[in-house]
Order: C-alpha cells, then sequence, then structure tokens
C-alpha cells in the first residue's frame, strides 16, 4: 500500500551560490560523512548535491505521518550497486520511528541544465 508521496526540485545555480558561501558547513548539515565521500569522490559535482537535497526534502513530504526528528544529514542518499539511488536512515531515526523498517522507498532522481528533481514514494510493505 502507497502511504507517501513527495517531490522536490531545486535551482543548482542556488545551490552552487549557497556552497560558495557556507562550503563544509553546508555539506556537513545536508549530507552524511558516506554522501560527503560520494560527493568528493565526483569532484563536487553540484548535481550531485542537488540531487541528494531534492531527494530528502521529497523523503521528509513523504512521510508527512511522522511529525518530527528529521535532519538531513540523517537521511542518507547512496548509490546501490547498479548505481540507482536507495534511501537509508541514521540508527537515531530508526530507533525514534521503528515504522519505517515496514517502508519501502522507491526514488528518482533527475537533473536537466541548471535544475535537480527528485520524486519518492513510499510502500507499506506490512499491508497486505
Amino acid at each position: 500500500m502507497i502511504i507517501g508521496i513527495g517531490v522536490d526540485i531545486i535551482s543548482l545555480n542556488r545551490l552552487e551560490e549557497m556552497l560558495e558561501h557556507r562550503g563544509d558547513k553546508l555539506l556537513e548539515r545536508f549530507l552524511s560523512p558516506n554522501e560527503i565521500s560520494e560527493f568528493l569522490k565526483k569532484g563536487r559535482d553540484v548535481k550531485y548535491l542537488g540531487g541528494r537535497f531534492c531527494a530528502k526534502e521529497a523523503v521528509i513530504k513523504a512521510l508527512s505521518d511522522i511529525p518530527e526528528g528529521f535532519r538531513f544529514n540523517r537521511i542518507e542518499v547512496l548509490s546501490g550497486e547498479k548505481g540507482s539511488p536507495e534511501i537509508h536512515f541514521s540508527n537515531e531515526i530508526l530507533q525514534k520511528y521503528p515504522i519505517i523498517n515496514n517502508y519501502r522507498f522507491h526514488i528518482s532522481i533527475s537533473h536537466e541544465q541548471n535544475i535537480a528533481i527528485s520524486m519518492v514514494v513510499i510502500e507499506n510493505v506490512s499491508c497486505p
């Protein structure tokens, strides 16, 4: 059963400006240590950062039934074995909201010129 849908879009120019002004503080606020490592391996590609930012916003929007406690760096969007994005949560979030273990997250991230966009669909796999 689908329990949530979220979508987000961001201007990569705006994100680039934010990155120039805030630098590593911005990265630490938005990305987990694993994501920062991926970001650096990709040559600090703002498309990567924009896609992750949008994906996390979309996750939070789709989880509208969970009231609070989501900081961006507590949600990870990492490349899976086949390169497609996968969503992971910190132990802190999973302990606070164990219901998330019953959810499957379907995610898509795309980039075009100056924008990044992501859509997330959450499926409750414990429902018949």
